[in-house]
This record gives structure tokens, sequence and C-alpha cells, in this order.
């Protein structure tokens, strides 16, 4: 069996503050295999995000967050190598699709130019045609119109589709999708996903997929990863864990999900904590239904194997 393209190991992210170093996450551990879709699904404010950010090497400040564990790309140690490595790597290995392309696009630069820096990052010669190739890979039925145009003067499902065409450019290995159907109607989710979907099979490309949307975890993703607090506390196959969530987190996620029966939603009670409020005991036990003196003590989740993956059960489980 060959190793995973992805390897992320013991992932802890902090920064340091005047009262001491604050941890934003906490040992995260998952894997991606050649050609295929993970999904790393959470509320806001779960670390997802910035988990994604220090895979791809994008940490705001390298120099203020504390990075300890490792993560394997390939075989080879991200964090053990120089900027130059970093550099060599993104766009022709992993790129990134940002959760708001009118953020992450320059208004004031055409379509073109933006697309053209991927090439002038890397030091390689511009290659026109493979631009408007890449925007007709992602459905844009008009290439010339679009790579003219700027951003303002598109839609947000059009300014995604550009983003993904940006980051397929150089064909990479992996792919980053920080929320790429953040704010777009369900349409349009639809086709973006679509897009993902084809071009990692007639590409054989990796895709770690960051979302709220457990629907289209459920449709496009094989397997999950559920994160709370910085942590992760369950990975599943996604066939498994639709029928069989082990941590309660997962069965609020769930629980919350629209019936087609008509049940009134489950809402989960409570917030996420923010990192100064994290305990080394059950970050999910103050919303818990179940929770007992015992999960504020202990780590609550063991491994467990579910199906192909290690999962985690809460320890009230293991103990009942």
């Amino acid at each position: 069996m060959s190793p995973p393209l992805l390897e992320v190991s013991d992932l802890s992210l902090g920064v340091q503050t005047p009262e001491g170093l604050l941890q934003l996450t906490d040992r995260v551990s998952f894997s991606i295999d050649e050609g295929e879709m993970v999904a790393l699904v959470g509320e806001s404010g779960c670390g997802k995000s910035i988990t994604a950010m220090a895979i791809a090497g994008l940490l705001p400040d390298p120099g203020g967050v504390k990075v300890h564990g490792q993560v394997l790309l390939d075989g080879n140690d991200l964090w053990q190598g120089s900027d130059e490595n970093w550099q060599s790597l993104r766009a022709s290995t992993l790129s990134m699709i940002f959760q708001e392309p009118s953020s992450a696009l320059n208004p004031l630069i055409p379509i073109a130019a933006q697309m053209a820096e991927v090439y002038s990052l890397k030091k390689l010669p511009l290659e026109p045609q493979r631009l408007q190739e890449s925007l007709t890979e992602v459905g844009i039925p008009d290439p010339q119109r679009i790579l003219k145009s700027y951003p303002h003067e598109l839609s947000g499902g059009m300014l995604q589709r550009v983003m993904i065409a940006m980051a397929l450019l150089l064909k990479p290995r992996l792919i980053i999708a920080d929320e790429p159907t953040t704010a777009l109607d369900v349409t349009v989710q639809a086709q973006v996903m679509d897009i993902l979907k084809r071009l990692q099979r007639e590409h054989g490309t990796s895709i770690l997929l960051i979302t709220h949307n457990l629907g289209l975890v459920a449709q496009y993703a094989k397997s999950l990863y559920v994160m709370y607090a910085g942590r992760i506390v369950e990975g599943a196959l996604v066939k498994d864990f639709l029928h069989q969530p082990l941590h309660p987190y997962s069965h609020g996620l769930l629980g919350a999900l629209p019936q087609l029966d008509g049940r009134p939603l489950k809402a989960i009670d409570g917030s996420v904590p923010p990192p100064t409020e994290f305990t080394e005991g059950c970050r999910f036990a103050p919303r818990c239904p179940h929770h007992q003196d015992l999960c504020q003590k202990i780590p609550p989740w063991k491994s467990r194997k579910n199906g192909q993956m290690g999962g985690y059960a809460c320890i009230l489980e293991e103990t009942s």
C-alpha cells in the first residue's frame, strides 16, 4: 500500500502572548491519499482554516506562530524546509482555493494578469493558451472575455471558478479548498463541487475540502475528520460517519441538519470556546448533554477502529 500524499501528525499551533503561549490547535493528525477527497468539518472557530494555512505555509506571521508536529507532503517534511522550498511547492505541487475570491483577488488588476503571476512567481515562461485552457476546464464558456475582465465585473460563482482555474494552472497534486462554496447559492455550489470532483477524477488530484456543509461532504468526499476547539475529535469514512457517528459533537452536527420528514432542528447549545478557554479535558463537555465530571479531567477520546480509519469515541461510551 502506497503512503499518503499528505500526512499531518500531531500538528499544534500556538501564538506567544504576554500571558504565555496560547494554543490554537492541539495534536491535529490526519492523512490524504493520492487522488482522494477528504473533508475537514466543524463550526467556525474550530481551527480548520489555520490548519490549512499551516499546511500551505501561509501563516500570517511565521516568526510569531509556534509550530510543533510534522507535515509530510509526498514524504517531504514541509516545516523542515526553507522559504525557497515553500515557493517551489506552491502552485506546482500544492495549491489553495480561498473561501472569499472577492477578497483574494486584486480588484485593480485584470484576471489575465493575476493568473499570469503564478508563472512569474515560479519563474516559468507564460503560456497564454494555458490560461484559456484552465478557464475552459472549470466551465467558463468565454475565457477571452473573462481574462480581460476585472474581478468586480464578475459574479461570485464566476470568481470562484477563476480561483479554481488559478489553482489548477500548474496541475498540482494537492488542492486545499477552504470553504469553496461560501456565499454561493445552492445551484452554483453544486456546479463548483462538480468541477472539483471532475478534476479530481480526471487528473488524480487530491483535495482537502474545508466546509461547514455536511450535505456536500456526504455527496462528494470519501472520508472526513471532525474538528472541535482545535482538536480532531473523530475521523471516519463518510458512509460510516453518517450511519454511526462516535462523538457527541458529531451527533450534534448531524442533528442540526434539516430533515425531510419536517422534524425540528436540534441546535447545539452554546458556542465554540475561544483559545483562551481551551482545557485539557473534553472541550465539548460544557455543551454536551451527556457530560460528567470525568470529562473535564481526562481527554475524552480513545482511538477506536471505524471502517478503514481510526475514529475517536467518547470515553463515556468506552466505560459504559
